[in-house]
């Protein structure tokens, strides 16, 4: 059974137990310090250490040549909330209106949590995406719809996380394992998670992240970090963003799997296992609790045989396959194919095809084709920050685009397109 999404803190299991050991080594002497005086602290590292580190006087503050002071109050006015009014400027997710301007998908909420290289405070994260915080400050904004990735726990329930990896415990001897490798408890153990009944959070067992970087779109390759945000949040499950989300706002759950991108096709037990978690949550969901919801639902995946299962066993939720298009490699020529992805979207009646915006940038006419084809065309990827492109892609006929700086894009957008 699932737990709820606020709860008071439970006894600690042998799992966190266990987790709790790599994050040990690394506080226990300052703690041994700090109750008692007499412990010696470690010692100071060597003169020649300190030569290496190159420390300088501060010196006198510098200007801010690099647009600091803007980010910074840029981030506050984000967490204050938007200032504008997105109401009937955008399409929903599913609407043929020829009218209204292109549909806006939040990305994991309020955007993927990147690194933050591109200013000097390398300021964290705002709120932990994938989170219900995240996907209800990104309604707040005015998004069409939330994009959010599900996996299935080792006992069978949908949980929402994105990376393949779960990295968690000390950034000394940090823990590695899949979503599927772990028990729903399990799961909710790791990072933020409430503490008492008011739903404070704390980080019993923190977690970490092979970081992408903001400003290239690559991994930061400067080996793993911790994950923190401004304004954290515990991990969900699929059924608790079903119940919190407005019932107007449109959900895109891509189904995602953790077949390495050199393995062609995943194992069909896995798909089913898979499959059937998500579809029983969400069945479940729209027959009970769900049958108000107006937003639409649409299920996706870039897996080619988790689309056509969740394509067959139901009938609720329009389908859309998502393809890299060649952008990045992978063993199964479908995924590495605009035609390819097309002409299956088009083969098995799914509702549209999500490409990597930076391949439609550069081979433009495939929106055309794919409208050709009957299927309705969304974007996604850091090149969907750029508010010009994504105007741009409206006129081209793109149905949605999927954006990651939520807080800066909706007001533009808005501004851009209120007046017409």
């Amino acid at each position: 059974m699932e737990q709820g999404y606020r709860t008071t803190r439970s006894k600690t299991t042998l799992f966190e137990r266990r987790a709790l050991i790599s994050n040990r080594g690394c506080r226990m002497s300052a703690a041994k310090a700090f109750r008692n005086p007499s412990v010696p602290l470690p010692p100071s590292p060597p003169d020649v250490l300190v030569s290496r580190l190159d420390v300088t006087p501060a010196g006198p503050p510098r200007t801010d040549d690099s647009g600091l002071v803007g980010k910074m109050v840029a981030a506050v006015e984000a967490i204050q909330g938007p200032r504008t009014q997105a109401d009937g400027v955008f399409r929903d997710l599913l609407s043929n209106d020829s009218e209204s301007c292109i549909a806006v998908g939040g990305h994991r909420g309020m955007g993927e949590n990147l690194w933050n290289d591109d200013d000097p405070l390398n300021l964290p994260n705002l709120w932990r995406e994938n989170t219900i915080k995240s996907f209800l400050k990104a309604c707040q904004y005015g998004i069409t719809f939330v994009e959010f990735d599900v996996q299935v726990t080792k006992d069978d329930v949908p949980v929402i996380w994105h990376d393949d990896k779960m990295i968690f415990g000390s950034p000394f001897q940090p823990i590695s394992c899949e979503v599927k490798d772990l028990t729903l408890q399990e799961f909710r153990s790791i990072g933020p998670r409430p503490i008492d009944k008011s739903g404070s959070l704390r980080e019993l067992i923190p977690l970490q992240r092979d970081f992408t970087s903001r400003t290239t779109g690559r991994k930061i390759g400067e080996g793993r970090n911790m994950w923190q945000c401004f304004d954290d949040d515990q991990l969900p499950t699929f059924r608790e963003v079903c119940e919190l989300m407005p019932e107007h706002v449109g959900l895109n759950v891509e189904v995602k799997m953790t077949t390495p991108d050199t393995v062609a096709r995943t194992d069909p037990a896995e798909v089913d296992r898979v499959v059937s978690a998500v579809l029983d949550t969400l069945s479940d969901y729209l027959h009970t609790g769900g049958t108000s919801r107006k937003g639409p639902i649409v299920l996706s995946s870039f897996d080619p045989d988790v689309v056509l299962e969740l394509q067959k066993r139901q009938s609720d939720c329009r389908v859309m396959f998502i393809t890299t298009g060649g952008a990045s490699p992978h063993a199964n020529p479908l995924r590495m194919s605009p035609g390819a992805a097309i002409d299956f979207g088009s083969r098995n009646e799914l509702a549209g095809v999500v490409f990597d915006t930076s391949v439609l940038r550069k081979e433009p006419h495939w929106v055309r084709v794919g409208l050709e084809k009957g299927l309705k065309v969304l974007t996604y990827g850091l090149g969907n920050n750029d508010s010009e492109w994504v105007s741009e892609q409206s006129g081209m006929g793109v149905h949605a685009a999927i954006v990651d700086d939520v807080a800066n894009m909706l007001p533009v957008l808005v501004g851009k397109w209120s007046g017409r």
